[in-house]
């Protein structure tokens, strides 16, 4: 889950660079899946590979559109 990304020092912020940085990560490493798949998975109505992921940002501010 992430709050915002941005270059300020806001403790809930992570800075594009780290976020680039992380997605980076998270492709080579897990199976990215929508939220929808996770939610489902969770239901019992889809099997999901091993190390499956879903990203989320809470709040909605601006810098995330």
């Amino acid at each position: 889950m992430y709050n915002s990304i941005d270059n300020t020092s806001w403790k809930y912020g992570v800075r594009p660079e780290d976020f680039k940085r992380q997605i980076e990560y998270l492709k080579k490493n897990y199976r990215v899946v929508a939220l929808s798949q996770i939610i489902a998975f969770i239901k019992g109505e889809v099997d999901l590979p091993n190390q499956s992921v879903a990203l989320t940002f809470d709040d909605g501010y601006l810098d995330t559109y």
